[in-house]
């Protein structure tokens, strides 16, 4: 997948300088640009097609196909409808340069190459941020396989060095602690670098996986992982092998979580038979570790590491029930029994002066640690079949059954306040009594506890439908279960109260998760036709802010005013009374858009965006700014472009999901502008522009446009943020050439401009 980031880069580094002084042999040297790029764009298609070939031919399907093609579809719009709209203009702006007619095709070529643009930019963001979510929880995960390696390590230093002093270790255990010591910081300082990976992925992600990275991230954020890296390297600097044995436990259990937090089961299905599969491997082990333990019984001398092998086993066993624990609790708990005969055995290997029956006790151990792990096997995949028949069966009617799971959650959680207010009476009057009754309070358990069983049944008859949900209630159970037994003693009563919170809490973020779920499900599938329509408004209102700006700009009929000069009212400036018609027409051709059902939640948000710097640009208008006026429409051109992007995207396949809004409605409207933002007045544009309407533009952007009246075309100068990434960038070898000469063709073309 990485030749797919080289190719988008090379063809985003190809883009022409699509604002040139609109001489007629500029514009027509443009024109040629344009077509290079559209043939240069169509390759890497054809390239693209051989990667999906490629991978088709090794067996390999799945995401990276679906990205593929995706992109694919959008490349070949951008080649073909897109840019052909820009050469069209480009050649009537060229057949007839002096002309009003001619002035308007050049601004509406450099709006549609501005689309163009920020399209290729988006496809190459969303790339970067799928491939981040692809590699960020191989990376996590490989980190939370390392530290269970120094983890075990560790271990094997403090055993070895137990009860002696630092001048009693031989070299080699010294040695071996500096080598352990070395690795944990390693890891501390890898974990940093991945940290950044995935703050630079989930800035501003609107993919699928933003959740997801976002998830991970409030994870970090709480500080548990980095602090017990922190304590596991002071420990082993420090010699105290047990307390960084501890740290290291939790920074191990905490990065699992996180891996698992960026690569979540998205079904009851799947996750069942990950986690059937991993139990599969678990039992694997442990029968080769059997196997290993019965040759070694007639074996001399002694075999020795058997029980570091054992310990192994039981940490990877621990990790798994823990991860069971919502999924399958009675899976889980079986699995948990393992452990124990695992520990015997491990004793057993480990002692140093037994003969063969130390062997043979220690097989008998594994054997009865096999037949439990067995039973949880055969456990998961009587629930995993219950699960695909559940998952076939909720595929009828998804949101029906949405709606019926969510009325019995929101039942729940109103039995639970009910239980949680008896308890409270129930725990005042026993204290209020002499001696103490208990009559009240063993009632509230009970009402707990069958409670506890209707949600546990619930949770499991709601993972076919959301396994988030499905978890929610895991865990609610859970407290209700901790709450039962708490009400037992009376000394943990304050115990019990919290638990019932806590369940309450757990019952309300299911009810969201349903309520989340049925949205989705619910979200009309964007229609074709609407699509097209949108696009199509988007880009007349692309073409009219195009327009406004130019309009903005251009200087009164009588000249430009005198410096400190007092510029005439807006009803005596042409030339914003027509950027105030140009506004009108894109404020309807927005709202035109806004109304087409099914655009992507990002291209809604933008539209919003553009509209609320639409009505800013008509109110500078009508109190005569100019500059803010083009300011104004700015921004809303950008924002446009962005909309325009997303619906390329969702007409490609490649829809970004956008950030998610407020439960129970759309996304609210854009605030106000905030200052320092480009395109807002006085701040500098992106691609180092002083301003839109006055002061320094960089050389080469359109501007300056003769007519035949001698008026003056001045438009934002084109963003070249990606042009001058790819100057401090390392650039692809195999296209370094042809990037290099396009610079080179870039510099002359500014040399050359008047």
């Amino acid at each position: 997948m990485k030749k797919l980031a080289v190719l988008l880069f090379a063809v985003a580094s190809f883009l022409p300088a699509a604002a040139q002084n609109a001489t007629q042999n500029q514009i027509k040297q443009n024109t040629t640009d344009e077509q290079d790029v559209r043939a240069h764009t169509a390759a890497v298609v054809t390239q693209i097609q051989s990667l999906i070939d490629e991978l088709a031919a090794n067996g390999i399907s799945g995401d990276d196909i679906k990205v593929l093609n995706a992109t694919k579809a959008a490349l070949t719009n951008l080649s073909g409808p897109e840019m052909d709209r820009v050469i069209s203009s480009l050649q009537k702006a060229g057949a007839a340069t002096d002309t009003a007619s001619g002035q308007q095709n050049v601004v509406n070529a450099y709006a549609g190459q501005k689309g163009i643009i920020l399209q290729f930019r988006q496809i190459l963001k969303d790339y970067e941020q799928r491939q981040a979510a692809y590699e960020l929880p191989v990376r996590f995960k490989e980190l939370a396989a390392r530290q269970t390696e120094t983890l075990l390590t560790s271990a094997d230093v403090a055993r070895a060095t137990a009860g002696k002093s630092a001048s009693e270790l031989t070299s080699m255990q010294q040695t071996t602690q500096q080598i352990v010591q070395a690795d944990q910081e390693a890891i501390g300082n890898e974990v940093a670098l991945a940290q950044e990976q995935l703050a630079k992925a989930a800035q501003g992600s609107t993919s699928d996986d933003s959740k997801t990275m976002q998830q991970a991230q409030a994870d970090m954020k709480s500080g548990t992982l980095q602090q017990a890296l922190q304590q596991a390297n002071d420990a082993l600097k420090s010699g105290q092998m047990l307390k960084a044995i501890k740290a290291q436990s939790v920074a191990r259990d905490e990065l699992r979580h996180i891996a698992q937090d960026l690569n979540p089961a998205t079904n009851a299905v799947d996750a069942l038979t990950a986690t059937a599969a991993t139990l599969a491997k678990l039992i694997e082990e442990q029968k080769a570790l059997l196997d290993q333990t019965t040759a070694a019984t007639s074996v001399k001398p002694r075999v020795t590491g058997l029980d570091e092998k054992q310990g192994a086993i039981v940490d990877e066993t621990n990790s798994l029930q823990q991860d069971m624990q919502s999924l399958s609790a009675g899976a889980a708990a079986t699995v948990k029994e393992a452990i124990n005969p695992m520990q015997l055995s491990r004793a057993a290997l480990a002692l140093q002066w037994g003969g063969p029956e130390t062997f043979t006790k220690a097989a008998t151990s594994q054997e009865d640690a096999i037949a439990k792990l067995e039973d949880a096997q055969k456990q998961l995949q009587s629930q995993l079949a219950d699960a695909k028949k559940a998952a076939d069966d909720a595929n009828k009617d998804p949101v029906a059954k949405l709606q019926d799971a969510q009325k019995q959650i929101q039942a729940a959680q109103q039995q639970q306040q009910q239980v949680a207010n008896q308890t409270t009476q129930a725990l005042n009057t026993a204290t209020s009594t002499t001696p103490p009754d208990k009559t009240a309070t063993n009632q509230a358990q009970q009402q707990q506890q069958q409670l506890q069983q209707q949600v546990a049944a619930l949770q499991q008859s709601t993972q076919a439908l959301s396994l988030d949900a499905s978890t929610s209630l895991s865990k609610a159970a859970d407290q209700m279960n901790q709450a039962q037994q708490d009400l037992n003693d009376p000394s943990k009563a304050a115990a019990a109260q919290a638990a019932q919170q806590a369940a309450q809490a757990d019952l309300a973020q299911a009810n969201q998760q349903v309520a989340q779920q049925i949205a989705q499900d619910q979200q009309q599938t964007p229609d074709p036709a609407a699509l097209a329509a949108a696009a199509n408004a988007l880009q007349q209102a692309q073409n009219s802010v195009s327009a406004a700006i130019a309009d903005a700009g251009t200087p009164p009929p009588g000249g430009t005013p005198p410096p400190g000069g007092t510029p005439p009212p807006a009803a005596a400036t042409p030339s914003l009374a027509a950027a105030t018609a140009a506004l009108t027409a894109a404020a309807q051709d927005t709202q035109a858009a806004a109304a087409a059902p099914g655009l992507p939640n990002a291209a809604a948000s933008a539209v919003q965006q553009a509209q609320a710097s639409i009505a800013q640009g008509q109110q500078a208008a009508a109190q005569g700014d100019a500059k803010g006026t083009a300011s104004a429409a700015a921004a809303a051109e950008q924002s446009l472009a962005q909309a325009q992007a997303s619906v390329a995207m969702a007409q490609a396949g490649l829809a970004a999901a956008g950030p998610p809004g407020p439960p129970g409605g759309p996304p609210g409207p854009p605030g106000p502008p905030m200052p320092g933002q480009p395109g807002q007045p006085g701040t500098p544009s992106p691609d180092g522009a002083k301003d839109l309407t006055g002061g320094s533009t960089q050389k080469g952007s359109l501007h300056d446009a003769a007519s035949s009246s001698g008026k003056f075309v001045t438009v934002a100068s084109r963003d070249r943020a990606a042009i001058d990434q790819t100057q401090s960038e390392k650039r692809p070898q195999e296209y370094a050439p042809m990037i290099d000469q396009y610079m080179k063709n870039l510099a002359d073309q500014s040399s050359a401009s008047p």
